[in-house]
């Protein structure tokens, strides 16, 4: 390696300690353009809220949402109609679709995806599937036993 880009270990190690620091660049809308991602984090939040625990857009549904999408132009085209109708103030326009197809669509995607991230997951339902279980009582409701 040349010694004219790196004299030393300690200098390598300056030059990734750097890189760390710097924050992560999001990456590019896989189908959405940033103005349909954007109002599509707020359409989730508006279905799962931050809490004491993350909300969908921290657990980065929108994201998943987006990807799926990329890779299903049906699905894709019926998210953009939904964005389309839903489009305004994120309360007042979910508000407006409850009993409509577009709330289906929206609250049940919102909730599975969620509930499969890790802060779905493990934050807010604490999963954790490597505890040993001795024994498994199942359902405790008496309306359930």
């Amino acid at each position: 390696m040349s010694d004219a880009f790196l004299t030393t270990r300690r200098d390598a190690l300056v030059i990734l300690a750097g890189a760390a620091a710097l924050p992560a660049q999001a990456a590019p809308p896989k189908f959405f353009t940033e103005a349909e991602l954007a109002h599509l984090a707020k359409l989730v939040d508006v279905i799962l809220p931050r809490t004491d625990t993350p909300g969908a857009a921290d657990a980065q549904v929108h994201v998943i949402l987006d990807e799926r999408c990329g890779a299903n132009a049906a699905l894709g085209a019926r998210w953009r109609e939904l964005l389309g109708r839903m489009s305004g103030d994120p309360e007042a326009a979910v508000k407006a679709a409850v009993d409509t197809p577009d709330f289906k669509l929206l609250k049940d995607s919102t909730i599975d995806v969620y509930y499969a991230t890790r802060e779905g997951l493990r934050q807010e339902l604490g999963w954790n599937a490597n505890t040993y279980l001795p024994e498994w009582k199942g359902c405790t409701h008496d309306e359930h036993r």
